[in-house]
């Protein structure tokens, strides 16, 4: 679950609409390709940011999936709000991706593109 930093109100229920959006819309997609989206901030000027996990950490095509899935979605569902993404380094060690994704990372290069995120 993400954590939240001191915000605003307006800033706090919109960040947790984005979330029940990305739930709903996004989430289930990108775990389809092995890989998890946090959400870690949404400031007071419009900057989501987030963090990937799993295979899509890394992942040459995670802009292409924040920019035509992730930004999209938002875009789609909020018109009203300037909502930018910001992609922020992965987790730390104790916050990562599950050991079963590390693991295969490690192991087996990204051979197939067109699965990837």
């Amino acid at each position: 679950m993400p954590h939240m930093v001191e915000c605003s109100p307006m800033s706090k229920e919109l960040f947790t609409q984005i979330e029940e959006m990305i739930d709903e819309q996004v989430r289930p997609l990108i775990q389809m390709d092995g890989g998890e989206i946090e959400l870690v901030e949404l400031t007071d000027e419009g900057i989501l940011k987030v963090r990937l996990h799993g295979a899509c950490n890394g992942c040459f095509a995670s802009s292409m999936t924040l920019q035509y899935g992730v930004q999209q979605a938002i875009d789609e569902a909020f018109p009203d709000e300037d909502i930018q993404l910001e992609l922020i380094d992965a987790a730390p060690p104790d916050h990562g991706p599950p050991e079963r994704n590390i693991h295969t990372q490690a192991k087996e290069p990204h051979a197939h593109t067109s699965d990837c995120c």
